[in-house]
């Protein structure tokens, strides 16, 4: 075999670039969604791997009976092992596989899309919410009406595990047009969701970002009712950005009444740290006035402060 240094560079450059995102992305970027397992692995010179596959169901695109996953030795990849049946999202690789004169026994070559979440084990395909979410972004992109799209995503947002239920989520959010076609009903259960978690964090923001890109009215009120019982950052800077969002320089008026209420201190510093995320000029000021009066809160403040992040915020608190 000779050596293959402009394929390796190739791959190994989509690996470095691919972002860490989601089955979703996944789906959306392949040329080929296959249900499959791993038969067999052949060493392509010193840098390289062919993973074959075996074809048991294709969801998106043609694929045979057998194909072959090239990837650079030592970068990370999906692969599980033999005999264990996964969704495969990939990406066609033949005319580079053609360039550096590949075994055409080992025909068709493909690469894997790099999108994490984009290989996960499906042990029984019509029933696994992984696969579910694939035929839905497929069936989308092929002009499936949205109340339909969004009837099945709305399952998975009920119903699936905690990764598939966040993007089911995200892929409302992210679709202009199934965002718009969600209904009064199905957006009172997802603002009924985004208040009532308290577990799933990413979930829960991510519910909280779809009602809020539908402006849901009293959204923020109705969130600041969670930061009593989640003591996550992650909420809390969530909290604030979507105040900015919807509200802008006023966002400040609606997380005063919960600060100026909340008597327990660690909840009281959540929705200063809200108020921090905000990075609004109001809160700015509104954090610099409780500063200067050297009241109890002054940590609490300081960090609302770090979070603002403006340059007389860091300066109030000494960071560089």
């Amino acid at each position: 075999m000779r050596a293959l240094p402009l394929l390796s560079i190739s791959l190994l450059a989509a690996a470095s670039a691919a972002p860490a995102q989601s089955l979703r992305h996944a789906v959306g970027s392949a040329d080929v969604v296959v249900v499959a397992t791993l038969s067999g692995s052949r060493d392509l010179g010193e840098n390289l791997t062919a993973h074959q596959l075996t074809v048991h169901e294709t969801l998106k695109g043609k694929a045979p009976a057998e194909l072959s996953v090239v990837h650079l030795r030592g970068v990370c990849t999906h692969q599980g092992p033999d005999g264990e049946q996964r969704l495969y999202c990939l990406s066609d690789f033949s005319k580079a596989a053609t360039r550096a004169d590949l075994p055409s026994a080992w025909a068709p070559y493909f690469k894997m899309t790099g999108h994490a979440g984009g290989n996960p084990a499906v042990a029984d395909p019509d029933n696994a919410p992984e696969c579910e979410l694939a035929r839905i972004v497929i069936d989308s992109e092929a002009g499936t009406a949205a109340k339909d799209i969004n009837r099945r995503l709305m399952q998975l947002v009920l119903f699936a595990r905690d990764t598939v239920r966040t993007e089911a989520v995200q892929l409302l959010t992210e679709r202009p047009v199934l965002l718009g076609a969600l209904d009064s009903l199905q957006l009172s259960n997802l603002m009924s969701r985004a208040v009532g978690e308290t577990e799933d964090i990413p979930f829960k923001i991510a519910l909280a970002e779809l009602c809020a890109e539908r402006h849901v009215e009293g959204l923020v009120d109705a969130l600041c009712i969670s930061v009593d019982e989640i003591d996550d950052p992650r909420f809390a800077r969530a909290l604030g950005r979507l105040a900015r969002y919807l509200h802008g320089e006023n966002a400040v008026d609606v997380l005063r009444p919960h600060i100026v209420k909340r008597t327990r201190p660690e909840v009281r510093s959540r929705l200063l740290l809200a108020l921090g995320a905000t990075s609004t000029e109001r809160a700015l000021e509104a954090l610099l006035r409780m500063r200067s009066m050297q009241g109890g809160d002054k940590a609490a403040v300081d960090a609302a402060l770090r979070a603002h992040g403006s340059r007389r915020a860091k300066a109030a608190v000494g960071q560089k």
